[in-house]
């Protein structure tokens, strides 16, 4: 069956053609002028391929670039700020063995004490730690006081221990916050 009878004059435009579909033995000759290229190539012929020395400053952009074309040998040393990273597109597999020490790490321990014969305590506040998240605790001295009923991030960075029996002696435990 044939269709293309059905198609009316000029209503194929380049937009309606998938990326490929015109190829070199589609265009007649003499069809492709100067004037419907985006540059002259006046000054010598389109063979041999252009050479990196004829290209313009700033000429290439990543709009011009194939997927995959860039490749780590590529780049120039510290090229890649964090700033140019996406967001989630570093995860562990990603980062060597040891790239991450504990100074890299978002975290902050704080000590809190739960004052002789009372149930709470609390630290002082911390703008560090706000928005962040308890990732754990421990004791530091009493044994006994190791039953903690809760433990809560305040809005303004301050921890608050709550303990089920009231500290022996001044119940010190420290606290494991992610920061945010």
């Amino acid at each position: 069956m044939n269709t293309t009878s059905k198609i009316g004059e000029l209503q194929v435009t380049s937009s309606k053609l998938q990326v490929g579909a015109v190829t070199t033995e589609k265009i007649g000759d003499a069809q492709v002028t100067p004037a419907k290229l985006s540059f002259t190539p006046t000054s010598r012929p389109l063979t041999p391929p252009v050479a990196t020395a004829e290209i313009a400053s700033g000429a290439v952009n990543g709009e011009r670039l194939a997927v995959g074309a860039v490749s780590t040998e590529h780049l120039q040393p510290n090229t890649v700020t964090t700033e140019k990273i996406a967001s989630g597109a570093v995860n562990g597999e990603r980062l060597a063995v040891g790239a991450v020490t504990r100074p890299k790490l978002l975290y902050k321990s704080v000590e809190v004490i739960v004052p002789q014969g009372q149930y709470n305590g609390i630290s002082a506040p911390d703008p560090e730690l706000v928005g962040g998240e308890v990732l754990g605790w421990y004791p530091l001295n009493d044994r006994t006081t190791r039953s903690i009923q809760m433990v809560v991030l305040g809005g303004d960075g301050s921890i608050r221990i709550t303990v089920l029996t009231p500290a022996v002696n001044d119940g010190r435990f420290r606290v494991v916050v992610l920061r945010a």
